[in-house]
């Protein structure tokens, strides 16, 4: 399928919690609107951090659906900052079922911590057939590799999302990371706007890790973590030997 050539929706993630960072980049409802003509939805980010406080048990849950794979890597080095990497990875998703489900030709996916630069910003899309066209200038393309973090812009097809929700159906590793990874194996078809009219606003507090101490990657799997922790607790490990039906 050939894709239309110009973005015909935009969704911005934005926790309920964050009204701080919804004001900052609101301003682009007007713009985007009025003067390109693009109808702008504010999606609801997935609060995990705030819903596993509730129920604890959620994360049993993502686990059981194979939502989250125990098998997970790169995470960061903190519970907080897991169950919001957990949390940005449910809502990307939520966007792509979104796209899916009104069949949404081209649509620009952007985070709530970003600085837009309107004056490079532009709706038109003259780089052929893709699932997946990265906007933030984080990410860059070097010898035909896409190298580079963050999720913070991208524009994604109605057939891109279909294979986002088909080959991203658990989570096993940072969301950008593993979406990086299937561009990089050709299971997307990707490519980078020339424009780059986003980047990561580094002043604000993020909604992943909300302390400010700095937060880093662990390599061991999720399973590795729990069983280390498990032991250094002296929690019985071996009661949960037993395979239960």
């Amino acid at each position: 399928m050939t894709s239309t050539n110009r973005i015909d929706q935009v969704y911005i993630i934005n926790l309920k919690r964050r009204e701080d960072l919804w004001e900052k980049i609101k301003y682009l409802k007007d713009f985007l609107s009025n003067t390109h003509n693009i109808p702008v939805q504010r999606i609801k980010g997935i609060d995990f951090k705030y819903e596993f406080s509730k129920n604890p048990l959620l994360f049993n849950e993502l686990v059981s659906t194979g939502t989250v794979s125990l098998n997970a890597t790169a995470l960061r080095n903190t519970k907080e900052a897991i169950l919001g990497e957990i949390g940005c990875f449910l809502s990307h998703k939520k966007c792509w079922t979104e796209i899916a489900n009104k069949s949404l030709q081209n649509t620009l996916i952007l985070e709530d911590g970003i600085i837009f630069d309107c004056d490079t910003f532009s709706p038109l899309l003259d780089y052929g057939n893709f699932d997946i066209l990265f906007a933030n200038q984080e990410i860059i393309k070097e010898n035909n590799k896409l190298k580079g973090y963050g999720f913070q812009a991208y524009i994604v097809s109605l057939a891109g999302a279909k294979k986002l929700l088909n080959l991203g159906q658990t989570l096993v590793l940072p969301i950008d990371i593993q979406i990086r990874n299937l561009c990089n194996d050709h299971q997307l078809n990707w490519n980078i706007h020339r424009k780059k009219f986003v980047r990561r606003d580094a002043k604000r507090v993020s909604s992943i890790n909300s302390t400010n101490t700095l937060s880093y990657q662990v390599f061991n799997t999720l399973s590795q973590r729990i069983l280390t922790n498990m032991i250094k607790k002296n929690i019985p490990i071996a009661n949960y030997l037993d395979l239960q039906d």
